[in-house]
């Protein structure tokens, strides 16, 4: 028997973070540093191309001045009445910036010609004004002689299936302005003021814009809070108020699909 020691194994290298790395450990980065470099790429580009399109809801940042009568409800709403199309006036719904109807600001004027300071939100050919904060924002201003008015029309009862918005960040306030993920935004929204809308599909995918009411004309936020972010069915009277559809309804004629 050797009266020799036994060798003691090698002791393994250890990184220390003020000294230089291992030759092991710094061939083990070199290696997967790009690789993760590379996974975490692949995976944000799969991540980013398996959101679903926001759509093509535009907001713009231009103030421009819109002339028109002025609607007081069921929401405020400005009537655009142009000499070169007198039978197709534009309805265009009226908010404030940050979540407000526009109800505070429009008071009284209800049937009167008006000059509009704001901004415009679109998306598929419909406008929302967004209104200026300065105090000038509403002004009223003479009438024609002969003024134009708004023909309604209704339509009949109708059962439509389709998600209820905002009709503030659907329209470009916000990306996405529907789903579940923006259900408690839509929420604040319509308390504070913004019009319900109910957007539907056909089987081509193209869309169809309801604003919602009560029966008797009357705002509809309350009604349609419970039904925010989910599919719902809904019966009603519509109406066509120009290019501008509504559609009357109560509790009992909403359902979640």
């Amino acid at each position: 028997m050797s009266d020799q020691p036994a060798s003691a194994p090698a002791a393994k290298p250890m990184y220390v973070g003020y000294l230089p790395a291992p030759p092991a450990h710094r061939r083990f980065f070199m290696r997967t540093i790009p690789l993760m470099a590379v996974a975490a790429a692949a995976l944000a580009a799969l991540l980013a191309f398996s959101q679903r399109d926001p759509g093509d809801a535009v907001k713009t940042s231009a103030q421009r001045d819109f002339v028109g009568v002025l609607l007081e409800y069921p929401y405020p709403m400005l009537v655009n009445i142009s000499s070169d199309a007198p039978n197709k006036p534009v309805v265009s719904l009226l908010v404030q910036p940050g979540k407000h109807g526009a109800q505070s600001r429009t008071a009284g004027l209800d049937g009167h010609m008006v000059r509009i300071i704001g901004t415009t939100l679109n998306r598929d050919g419909r406008r929302l004004i967004e209104l200026a904060a300065s105090p000038d924002a509403v002004t009223e201003i003479p009438a024609p002689s002969q003024p134009k008015t708004l023909r309604i029309a209704a339509l009949g009862a109708q059962t439509l299936r389709g998600e209820i918005i905002d009709s503030q960040c659907y329209m470009g306030a916000m990306k996405p302005g529907d789903g579940k993920s923006h259900k408690t935004c839509a929420t604040l929204c319509i308390a504070g003021g913004v019009p319900p809308m109910l957007v539907t599909h056909d089987q081509s995918g193209a869309a169809a814009y309801y604003i919602l009411t009560t029966r008797d004309g009357q705002s509809a936020g309350a009604l349609v809070t419970p039904y925010l972010g989910v599919p719902v069915e809904i019966t009603g009277d519509l109406q066509s108020w120009s290019d501008l559809k509504l559609l009357q309804t109560d509790a009992d004629s909403i359902h979640r699909l």
